[in-house]
């Protein structure tokens, strides 16, 4: 239950000091219209079961840097067979809208204020009712909440819709915008208090995804022989989400495997592959982004974001940036070794263990 309940809510915060927290708690109010009767404001996050019910996030939806709670929608009554409940969005179907209790620096606001959502994304039944949707069945589109702009504030995106089935055996297949010729993503930019009623096309590369989808997703670890993987993370610092691939699927290299993802250029010029983000799309040619051999199986290179591999000698690596300058460095904090632990076959061991503790850096740039 939440603090406070029921006549004075509020959640308890020790404010950061720079050096440590508070010694004494703040108050910090929340909404009463908010949360079960019975209960208020008790997560950052919530979807529950149940009609009447409402779900909500805590995040910066305006980019003031302060995260706020929205209120995507609640649960109805079902409207479809076999269930028990519909999450639909707030004012479904003439005024759909999210409910934002904005941040104030020292609470949330008492009253919540609508944010305008699209009426052309989401089912007819239940709208934007939820910060990503990856659905099911044939014209159901997808989305997430994301700036992909690089202004600060979270955007709707939707990279594809679900079309009539192109592989056997699908019930639908998963297809970027404009296929083949013009494709494109779909973005409803964030205008500070809420979002464009119209999308706006968000070019992608021709050259990234399978033939048949182009790039129909954020992220994808696809299994299919000569696919890219791919993500969508800013790699150069510029805080603009770019696309990045960082290898494909050759023949396997392992017993029992049907591919191996292995970097690109290996094993001489091992790089990732880069559309850059212009602010207005994804650029239509792909940069090669030089990566350390030594970072990655001498197989496969390092042909993933992170990795953990259980082979003997293998490095463990992931992409973070850990000196905050604002740009991607690729670290290796250890390697498989032998586990000298009866029925463990190894164990991930530090670098210079146990005299010279260390871990591998390469700087992003």
């Amino acid at each position: 239950q939440a603090y406070g309940h029921p006549d004075h809510l509020h959640w308890r915060v020790w404010h950061n000091t720079g050096d440590g927290f508070a010694p004494a708690a703040a108050e910090w109010p929340v909404p009463a219209d908010l949360g079960a009767p019975d209960n208020g404001v008790i997560f950052l996050d919530s979807r529950p079961q149940g009609v009447g019910y409402l779900h909500w996030y805590t995040f910066d939806v305006n980019g003031d840097g302060r995260p706020d709670l929205v209120s995507t929608g609640r649960n109805i009554p079902p409207l479809v067979p076999g269930v028990s409940w519909t999450l639909q969005v707030w004012g479904q179907p003439d005024r759909p809208h999210w409910r934002v209790w904005l941040n104030t620096g020292e609470g949330f606001a008492a009253a919540s204020v609508d944010w305008p959502v699209p009426a052309d994304l989401g089912s007819p039944e239940n709208g934007v009712a939820s910060l990503e949707s990856r659905p099911q069945g044939v014209g159901y589109r997808h989305w997430t909440t994301v700036d992909i702009d690089g202004d600060g504030r979270p955007d709707l995106v939707s990279t594809a819709q679900n079309v009539a089935p192109l592989f056997p055996g699908a019930q639908w297949t998963t297809q970027a915008y404009g296929h083949p010729d013009h494709l494109h993503w779909r973005v409803w930019h964030n205008t500070g208090d809420g979002f464009a009623p119209a999308a706006a096309k968000w070019p992608v590369p021709a050259d990234l995804g399978a033939p048949e989808t182009g790039p129909a997703l954020l992220d994808s670890p696809t299994t299919s022989l000569g696919a890219p993987h791919w993500r969508t993370l800013d790699l150069d610092g510029d805080r603009r989400p770019d696309l990045v691939s960082p290898a494909q699927n050759v023949p396997p290299l392992f017993a029992g495997a049907e591919a191996t993802a292995q970097v690109y250029g290996h094993p001489d010029d091992q790089h990732w592959r880069v559309w850059r983000n212009t602010g207005a799309g994804f650029a239509p040619a792909a940069t090669p982004w030089p990566v350390p051999a030594a970072a990655g199986p001498p197989e496969t290179g390092p042909a993933f974001l992170a990795s953990r591999p259980s082979t003997i000698g293998y490095p463990h690596w992931t992409v973070i940036d850990l000196d905050g300058d604002g740009h991607l460095d690729l670290i290796s904090p250890a390697v498989a070794v032998e586990s000298p632990i009866p029925g463990i076959a190894w164990l991930a061991q530090v670098y210079g263990y146990p005299d010279r503790l260390h871990w591998r850096l390469w700087r992003g740039r």
